[in-house]
């Protein structure tokens, strides 16, 4: 099986910034527009993408990002583990 992957990292000055696009696709924001996720898994709305730090937080601690990263990071193990269907 071969799994294509895109890697995709902004480093930020806040307030705002530009609403993230992958493959054509917005990425949900919230308000201040920060990328909106499920804060269990850290996926955003679109499917084999997940988001942690700060810009889903905003200006924040590296602690918090290393434990969205450590959460995201499971959650991708499970979702590439997984057969579809």
């Amino acid at each position: 099986m071969v799994l294509g992957g895109i890697i995709a990292m902004k480093a930020c000055d806040f307030p705002n910034y530009d609403t993230p696009m992958l493959l054509g696709k917005k990425v949900a924001v919230i308000g201040g527009g920060n990328v909106d996720v499920d804060w269990k898994t850290m996926a955003t709305n679109l499917p084999g993408v997940w988001a942690g730090g700060d810009i889903i937080r905003g200006g924040a601690t590296v602690i918090l990002a290393m434990g969205d990263a450590r959460t995201a990071a499971a959650e991708m193990d499970k979702y590439l583990s997984c057969p579809a269907g």
